[in-house]
């Protein structure tokens, strides 16, 4: 029969795992952490994204050249001896 459900018997022990798996990830829990993962991720990502972009942009590299032709960028490298 076409509708009928195949017993855990009959299917791979590797694909039995996959299906568990797949069964996991559709409860509600699973998926709102999920959610919430990729939400924080692009939360992160998105603002940083642009601060790079912005320090490696034309006013970003002139005002790093300010800043290390300064008198005061030997602070900046200074180590302890």
């Amino acid at each position: 029969m076409a509708g009928k459900l195949q017993s855990s018997a009959s299917v791979p022990p590797r694909r039995l795992g996959s299906m568990v798996l797949l069964l996991r990830l559709r409860q509600p829990s699973v998926l709102l952490g999920l959610a919430l993962v990729a939400l924080l991720t692009l939360l992160v990502l998105l603002p940083l994204t642009r601060l790079v972009g912005v320090t490696l942009g034309p006013e970003g590299r002139v005002a790093w050249s300010e800043v290390l032709a300064s008198n005061l960028a030997p602070n900046l490298f200074w180590r302890r001896c």
